[in-house]
């Protein structure tokens, strides 16, 4: 458990998922650990927590655009990364996407899943595929957090 200390001066909990990763970023901002912080020392601690178990997922398309009334398809690869860009290669579960306020959950291992993206919307509009959850993530560093945004959208041709 973390203790910091509030503006008034009474000590604020918090209690983090990866006791090993608090521990370091405390180790590297402040140079000891089991120490009551001042807030603004204590938000460093939990912002460089956060950033350490933080998972990315990037959306590729093939082509920032998808065939008007349904003529076709684009596919859209996702990818778990860590926070300098590495595939998280032994990564499994379910991701829960949103496309048009349409949800659907879409499997995926190895750090990587791909769906196709269709539409039965005329040229000119757009499609938006938004990440709203992992569930059963497995090969994620405990107490992850995914990165925001997670929003994409697609150009109807």
């Amino acid at each position: 458990m973390y203790k910091r200390l509030s503006n008034g001066g009474r000590e604020i909990e918090w209690t983090p998922e990866n006791e090993e990763v608090a521990e370091q970023c405390m180790m590297e901002l402040v140079g000891e650990t089991g120490v009551v912080l001042e807030d603004e020392k204590a938000e460093q601690v939990r912002e460089m927590y956060e950033e350490e178990l933080r998972v990315d997922i990037a959306m590729n398309p093939s082509r920032n655009e998808v065939p008007a009334q349904g003529s076709g398809s684009t596919t859209v690869e996702f990818r778990l990364e860590d926070k300098s860009g590495s595939l998280y290669e032994d990564s499994s579960g379910i991701i829960e996407l949103d496309v048009d306020g349409f949800s659907y959950d879409i499997e995926f291992s190895g750090g990587k899943a791909t769906y196709d993206v269709t539409t039965d919307k005329l040229p000119g509009g757009n499609v938006s595929l938004d990440v709203l959850n992992l569930f059963e993530a497995t090969g994620l560093p405990t107490g992850y957090v995914v990165n925001e945004p997670r929003i994409k959208t697609l150009n109807v041709v």
